[in-house]
């Protein structure tokens, strides 16, 4: 593919997304002035990018294994890069890679989160949710850090009584409680007030929630 063709395909960067990459870097709607500088920088020593002399001050991220985007640390280099890497490889017909880019990949329950805001608006007729994360670990193996986080919610369901239902739900339970209030519009059937009833009189539990899976 050619340099011309890739120079116009939107960019995922930071502060230039949804300008194309020769947009960006002819016409940057964010610090031109910076654009302008690094291109010089660039111009003084073009083995800057392919040395290791990046040394991590470009940093690219991924989400859940998806494509590679910028918005954290190297914006203006990440352009720059981009058009360095095409110049090489027209003068040597070979694609290099650029050395010493952090990478840092994003593994999350996006569905759970999506459903956590949804919920959100169910609040009026009494659905009331927290989020808290709890790190479980912090491993380094190979030059690679990997931190781990587990996600709970609380619920409270304030349809039933005054008092509520209080739980603690993991991400999976949260899931399906959620994916089961927003399908019944956060409405109460009938046979969920009779188990209301049941639960609280019959077996004295007035913390569970109740929903379907």
């Amino acid at each position: 593919m050619s340099s011309f063709r890739l120079a116009f395909f939107r960019t995922k960067i930071g502060n230039y997304a949804g300008q194309t990459w020769f947009e960006a870097a002819t016409d940057p709607q964010y610090k031109p002035s910076k654009m302008r500088r690094v291109f010089s920088l660039y111009d003084e020593n073009p083995a800057y990018y392919f040395s290791g002399e990046v040394a991590n001050g470009i940093c690219l991220s991924s989400l859940n294994g998806g494509p590679w985007f910028s918005v954290s640390g190297g914006n203006h280099r990440t352009i720059i890069a981009k058009f360095a890497c095409e110049h090489v490889f027209q003068v040597t017909g070979v694609y290099p890679l650029v050395a010493g880019v952090a990478k840092q990949h994003y593994f999350a329950d996006v569905e759970a989160w999506e459903l956590f805001g949804q919920l959100r608006g169910f609040v009026d007729q009494g659905i009331h949710v927290t989020i808290r994360r709890q790190r479980l670990g912090n491993e380094r193996l190979q030059g690679n850090n990997t931190i781990e986080y587990r996600l709970a919610f609380h619920v409270a369901d304030y349809r039933f009584s005054r008092n509520g239902r209080l739980q603690w739900l993991n991400a999976d339970e949260f899931r399906k409680f959620a994916r089961h209030i927003v399908r019944r519009n956060a409405e109460v059937t009938r046979l969920e007030r009779l188990r209301h009833y049941w639960l609280q009189f019959a077996l004295g539990n007035v913390d569970s929630l109740i929903y379907q899976a």
